[in-house]
């Protein structure tokens, strides 16, 4: 049991039904909520939604600007 302690945990957003679920809008409203609530780290892949689901976190990050970061 963890009590009292500080802990910095990564809050990740799995993408798979960007552009296949969710609609390219929908999809954006997600990753601007999730974005303010700290999330820090996006699964995605190039088979998610047939690679629209990457295509929209393209977009969505150079819409975001140099803020938004990535890494392998």
């Amino acid at each position: 049991m963890i009590m009292d302690m500080d802990l910095a945990l990564p809050i990740g957003l799995g993408t798979n039904t960007s552009g296949r679920t969710s609609d390219e809008a929908t999809s954006r409203e997600v990753l601007d909520a999730f974005a303010m609530a700290g999330g820090t780290l996006i699964d995605t892949a190039d088979t998610y939604s047939d690679g629209e689901s990457e295509r929209i976190i393209g977009q969505w990050m150079r819409k975001r600007g140099p803020a938004t970061r990535s890494s392998s």
